[in-house]
């Protein structure tokens, strides 16, 4: 399983907010299904994650502190995706677990 990233940088704005609203929408579907495995999760929060830093880099800051805090939530929102592909892909073992044992 991979988590499937699109390249969101070729997005435009409306595009993205609907993604992120629509993947964040996922996410709360997902986290009640006792039938969805935790790859999968990780899989729908990577791509959310990647798309709202996406979003980030189309916001203009107002000025030097907003502008030194919207880096700051999009490089959050970067690892964020990085750790959560991570996790999809297996490579990872989530916090409280030892790598190679499943969660499920």
């Amino acid at each position: 399983m991979t988590a499937n990233i699109p390249d969101y940088s070729t997005w435009s704005r409306d595009d993205l907010i609907d993604q992120t609203h629509r993947l964040a929408c996922r996410m709360s579907h997902l986290a009640g299904d006792p039938m969805c495995t935790l790859e999968r999760r990780h899989g729908v929060a990577a791509r959310y994650h990647a798309a709202y830093a996406a979003l980030l880099v189309m916001t203009e800051p107002f000025d030097a502190e907003a502008r030194a805090r919207m880096d700051k939530a999009r490089q959050w929102h970067l690892d964020e995706s990085e750790r959560h592909e991570r996790l999809a892909l297996g490579l990872e073992a989530p916090a409280g677990r030892r790598a190679g044992v499943p969660c499920n």
